[in-house]
């Protein structure tokens, strides 16, 4: 996958950060919303399909809050100063009405418009397409910009871990060709820019996200992102890069605050940093796991760790250690190394605890069960490859 190769994208979702949607006071970035208007209508003119994911909704109704309540507004916070439950409720609801009055207006201006998409984590998590999906293609088929957020006033913003997640997710079940995340950084750095000098922009990363970019996040300064009120950060940003990946999408980084941007990266111009997938790279079906929680974990030897991790090779029960916690088939569990404990993946399971307990030291069997009076093999993988996905820099 090369720059060229974007070009030639058709359905593409773009993320946009809360520090380039809102302006520092917090209220909505017309100049940047206008100019996005304009962007994504030439867009659409070249036969592109565009779905936005807009953050700063939370941003937008805190300033909201503090301008018409002041000091008061302090009730519904914690006594630490860190936004509540209920205030993050109350300032989503309120933020994301104004928000999108400012993008109504905006497409309205080029005869466009934009619907919005509020989800929960059931309706992303569904193995199969609710009728939402279904309204996104009628929506991109009719020239309409979808805006699609978390429903942050149920959800409490902890749904996806952030709306970088949320845009991965939504562009793989609605099959994008591209993921743009425009951001108040230009990509992802050889270290912080901010607090290194030399710091150096990577153009490009290649099937898998360095170790060492993870490590370099864990103190970067724009790891906070929006003053503690969203939830962004380069951690969430390289976590949203891994599960492109695992989806086989294509992932760029750039700054929100170039001119063109977008129309200069889908010409094909080497702007922020292309996350580009191998080219046979097949969607992973456990998809799923990135945000599902761990009901239990496996812990493998290192031969059984080398093999998924630099074999992508399914987990037999041969390579198990142990197992802890109480699960089902089909259960997201954890993959621990045997010596540190560290979880390096996240799986789907074809088999209970119980079950696997029973194995333990063997391979898995090629048993027959029955279901429904029917009888069937047993899988021989305790967790296929296509099943895992790795998770071991995000703890």
């Amino acid at each position: 996958m090369n720059r060229n190769n974007i070009t030639t994208a058709k359905r593409i979702v773009i993320k946009i950060g809360t520090s380039t949607v809102t302006n520092e006071g917090g209220s909505p970035n017309d100049d940047f919303i206008n100019h996005l208007a304009y962007q994504v209508d030439r867009m659409i003119n070249q036969g592109k399909e565009i779905v936005i994911v807009s953050s700063g909704a939370i941003r937008t109704g805190h300033q909201l809050i503090e301008n018409e309540f002041g000091r008061k507004s302090t009730a519904v916070r914690s006594q630490r100063g860190i936004p509540s439950r209920a205030y993050r409720s109350a300032a989503s609801a309120l933020g994301q009405t104004r928000l999108m009055s400012h993008f109504r207006d905006a497409f309205q201006d080029y005869g466009r418009l934009a619907p919005l998409i509020l989800l929960t984590r059931p309706d992303v998590l569904n193995r199969f397409p609710k009728n939402y999906f279904y309204h996104i293609d009628d929506f991109l088929r009719a020239g309409l910009v979808p805006i699609v957020n978390e429903n942050d006033a149920v959800t409490n913003g902890a749904a996806f871990g952030g709306n970088d997640n949320l845009a991965v997710l939504v562009a793989g079940r609605i099959s994008s060709d591209l993921i743009i995340l425009l951001s108040d950084v230009g990509g992802f750095y050889t270290s912080d820019p901010n607090l290194d000098p030399s710091a150096e922009l990577i153009p490009q990363i290649c099937e898998r996200i360095p170790l060492e970019m993870y490590n370099a996040a864990k103190s970067s300064s724009t790891d906070s992102g929006s003053g503690g009120i969203g939830l962004g950060g380069m951690r969430a940003k390289l976590r949203a890069a891994e599960i492109a990946l695992d989806f086989g999408i294509p992932f760029v980084i750039a700054s929100g605050q170039q001119r063109d941007i977008l129309l200069d990266i889908i010409d094909g111009r080497p702007l922020g940093t292309l996350v580009s997938p191998r080219e046979s790279k097949r969607m992973r079906r456990g998809w799923r796991a990135h945000i599902l929680r761990a009901e239990g974990s496996i812990t493998v030897d290192e031969g059984a760790q080398q093999a998924v991790e630099e074999g992508d090779r399914s987990l037999l029960a041969a390579g198990i250690i142990r197992v802890e916690g109480s699960f089902e088939t089909g259960d997201c569990i954890a993959l621990t190394n045997g010596e540190s404990g560290f979880c390096f993946a996240k799986g789907l399971v074809n088999y209970s605890s119980s079950d696997l307990n029973d194995m333990l030291g063997g391979s898995s069997p090629r048993a027959s069960g029955s279901k429904n009076g029917v009888s069937h093999a047993l899988p021989k993988e305790v967790i296929h490859r296509d099943d895992i996905v790795f998770t071991q820099f995000f703890s």
